[in-house]
């Protein structure tokens, strides 16, 4: 079972890509469309800072994840940082849940995900290539890996609350995407036990605090 796909029929991640190459000045991102930002930092050292948190200095190749906007400014180092930038829209405005349950910035150093090696490649060749068809291929490129990085965040237990963190559980995330494939139905505890499949009828409670 895909259990990203009842969603994503419903929210179909966007993406634009609108920078490559090298950033030698602080510059500030604020986008009034309400969009977020996914940036892939290549090469260089780079402070992160945003209202009301401690700044962040990175020093490796890293993919930096605002889903939603949040006004954040960079600042390289005299040598510059090499980066590649999109805005994104997950449908975090409509009600998409797996943006809602994300963090406002996450930091994945590309180290650590060795499967999204590839199209980080294809990202930075035609962000640096001159090629027909650039935008259109950067564009869905960048898509492709945003829903890499989920995958990695669900399947890292990146995020340890709401849906990502349910996604992580099979047998919850079995019921969370029936739910959402079938949101009209009359859903009901025992419907959601026999889809789980781990829970026996009747043992299930609710309790509220």
């Amino acid at each position: 079972m895909d259990h990203f796909q009842a969603v994503f029929d419903r929210f179909a991640p966007r993406a634009q890509a609108f920078f490559a190459g090298k950033l030698c000045d602080a510059f500030a991102f604020d986008n009034d469309a309400g969009r977020g930002y996914l940036h892939i930092l290549r090469q260089g050292r780079l402070r992160v800072a945003r209202d009301g948190q401690d700044d962040l200095d990175l020093d490796q190749p890293s993919i930096i994840l605002l889903p939603r906007r949040t006004p954040h400014i960079f600042t390289p180092d005299a040598a510059g940082a090499d980066l590649v930038c999109a805005t994104i829209d997950m449908g975090g405005n409509a009600g998409n849940p797996i943006a809602l349950a994300l963090p406002d910035m996450l930091v994945l150093p590309i180290a650590e995900m060795t499967t999204l090696g590839p199209t980080i490649d294809l990202l930075l060749d035609e962000g640096l290539a001159g090629r027909d068809g650039r935008q259109v291929a950067l564009d869905r490129l960048f898509e492709y890996l945003l829903v890499q990085v989920i995958r990695h965040i669900v399947g890292s237990s990146r995020v340890s609350t709401g849906m990502l963190a349910a996604l992580a559980e099979p047998a919850l995330a079995r019921a969370i995407s029936a739910m959402h494939a079938e949101p009209g139905r009359g859903w009901t505890l025992d419907d959601l036990a026999d889809l789980a499949g781990a829970i026996k009828r009747g043992s299930m409670s609710i309790s509220t605090v």
